[in-house]
C-alpha cells in the first residue's frame, strides 16, 4: 500500500476586502493544485460546524459566485 501525499503548504491565506470572512487558499498534491475560498463566519467558535461546498463553473470565479449568490451573507446568518 502506498502512502497518500499530504496537502502542500498553503501559499496564501489572505482575507478578501470585499468579502469579509473569506480566506483565499490553495491546495496541492502530486496531481496538481487549485485555489479555493474558505468562508469562516464570525463567532464560529470551536467544535464541529456544517460545511457547504459550492462549485462554480466556466469562467466564473469563487468570488463572483459567492457575491452573486449572496452565499457569504447566508453562511454568516446560519453559522456555516
Amino acid at each position: 500500500m502506498t502512502e497518500r501525499p499530504g496537502p502542500a503548504a498553503i501559499k496564501s491565506a489572505e482575507r478578501s476586502i470585499d468579502r469579509p470572512g473569506a480566506l483565499a487558499r490553495r491546495y496541492g498534491n502530486q496531481a496538481g493544485s487549485g485555489a479555493y475560498d474558505l468562508f469562516v463566519p464570525s463567532g464560529s467558535g470551536h467544535g464541529p460546524r456544517p460545511l457547504v461546498v459550492m462549485l462554480h463553473g466556466c469562467s466564473q470565479t469563487a468570488r463572483d459566485f459567492a457575491i452573486g449568490t449572496r452565499m457569504d451573507r447566508l453562511a454568516e446568518e446560519q453559522g456555516v
